[in-house]
């Protein structure tokens, strides 16, 4: 009986750490491992802060900034862009459109941080949760920023965000169809 128990214990183990991967693709079981870029990286130093920036003001568009998480880990070299990475700004945010459809695409904006480095975003790593989005669809995901220079997450006090966003319009007279994002957000 004891011995059906543990074997049904590991069965359970091994289903919930599989179910985990599937659902949860870039973390790790361990903490201080985490799946980025499509490498393993080790995780040194990380910072995450809940923020609650909101945005309002274009087209019944309704986008909030939830967390900024600041992650230094052991630097690689990228062999496509050469670059040294030392680690990477991670901001979650959502997106409502309630009034009209529209094109919305923070994972083509960039980044300044207050450390004075101007970063786009890592389309491969941010997913496509953006795009075209129907009236009323609600999206969310996070935006990935590689950092070429980090030694302490803590250092980055704050970012600045900027990417585009519009919608289709036959109305020539209409100003509004372009937005552009700019979005500075303190992090303490």
């Amino acid at each position: 009986m004891i011995k059906r128990k543990k074997l049904f214990g590991l069965i359970f183990l091994a289903f919930a750490s599989l179910l985990l991967a599937i659902v949860y693709p870039n973390q790790s079981v361990n903490a201080n491992i985490r799946k980025y870029d499509n490498r393993t990286v080790k995780v040194q130093k990380m910072k995450t802060y809940k923020v609650g920036v909101t945005d309002t003001a274009w087209a019944g568009t309704h986008v909030k900034i939830s967390r900024v998480k600041v992650v230094k880990f052991k630097k690689f070299k990228d062999p496509i862009t050469k670059k040294t990475y030392h680690g990477y700004v991670a901001v979650k945010m959502s997106v409502n459109p309630t009034q009209r459809d529209i094109s919305f695409n923070p994972t083509l904006g960039s980044v300044l941080t207050s450390d004075g480095q101007q970063v786009d975003a890592d389309g491969f790593d941010s997913g496509s949760w953006d795009g075209d989005l129907d009236k009323g669809v609600k999206r969310s995901g996070t935006v990935y920023f590689n950092l070429t220079k980090l030694k302490n997450p803590k250092k980055i006090k704050s970012i600045r965000l900027k990417w585009d966003a519009d919608y289709e319009t036959d109305d020539v007279n209409d100003n509004n169809a372009n937005k552009t994002y700019d979005i500075t957000v303190n992090l303490h």
